[in-house]
């Protein structure tokens, strides 16, 4: 529900169109979400920007509800 609402109030979210968080199925490695929105600005460049604003913000505020993201490494990462 934060997620829901922070993107609802962001100011780059076109609000005239879908906007949806949910979650999908879990898996042994947690529980992904789902963003779905769509951005004010149709400069593809934009669109990425507001797209990492969002993602830097939920990151952010991921330890005030006591989560923890998770990051599957690669088999890469063993061998270094």
């Amino acid at each position: 529900k934060y997620v829901q609402t922070y993107i609802e109030q962001h100011s780059a979210i076109n609000k005239d169109m879908t906007i949806m968080v949910r979650q999908l199925q879990p898996t042994t490695q947690g529980l992904p979400i789902e963003i779905y929105a769509f951005s004010s600005d149709k400069r593809w460049i934009n669109y990425e920007y507001i797209l990492a604003d969002i993602f830097d913000h939920v990151i952010a505020a991921v330890p005030y509800f006591e989560l923890e993201i998770f990051e599957l490494p690669s088999s890469s990462t063993f061998s270094k």
